[in-house]
């Protein structure tokens, strides 16, 4: 990228609203994965609601 068009970007951030890409977690998972000769296999270990 161009140091051009990084200050346009800059700039466009600047003026608009910051928020990009925000999302919301609601529950934390922890998984075990195996692998196995079909592939991998996930199990939830525990759960957390937050």
């Amino acid at each position: 990228m161009l140091p051009r068009d990084e200050q346009r970007v800059q700039r466009l951030v600047d003026e608009t609203d910051p928020t990009i890409g925000a999302f919301q977690v609601e529950r934390l998972r922890l998984n075990k994965s195996t692998l196995t000769d079909d592939g991998s296999a996930y199990e939830t270990v525990s759960a957390v609601r937050l």
